[in-house]
């Protein structure tokens, strides 16, 4: 599937899950146990080496950064293309290149090797450190 059908299919899936939520909570269900990631935040460890991993297996293209859990300039410029993308079909999202619970739960939908959200609805590896509204 290529990445123009999966944002769509995830576009669609976050509205209906969007408006099933609508008038029973105000705030998103985020994991509470993740911080952001990106310069500022947590620039080290394991959730930068999920979205390193993330963006290097993302069922699109291949970001070709190294996964050595380290946030630098490359890490930072794949993750504005991958925000950039999305932005095409999901014109809310930022292109900050900072992983927050909006970009966190488009790189878990994206992950197509297991660490992310998984079409049973269980979520991978990575979703306890990545920030999410899963």
């Amino acid at each position: 599937m290529n990445i123009t059908r999966k944002l769509a299919t995830a576009a669609l899936t976050l509205g209906m899950a969007a408006s099933a939520v609508i008038g029973t909570t105000t705030a998103a269900s985020a994991n509470p146990n993740a911080s952001y990631i990106g310069r500022g935040y947590s620039e080290y460890g394991t959730g930068v080496w999920c979205v390193q991993h993330i963006l290097n297996h993302n069922g699109e293209y291949y970001a070709g950064i190294s996964e050595d859990s380290y946030w630098g300039p490359k890490t930072e410029a794949a993750l504005k293309e991958f925000q950039r993308h999305v932005k095409s079909h999901w014109p809310s999202m930022e292109v900050d290149g900072i992983v927050g619970p909006d970009t966190g739960w488009w790189l878990l939908y994206m992950n197509n090797d297991g660490y992310g959200y998984h079409s049973d609805g269980s979520t991978g590896g990575c979703w306890a450190h990545v920030p999410s509204t899963f």
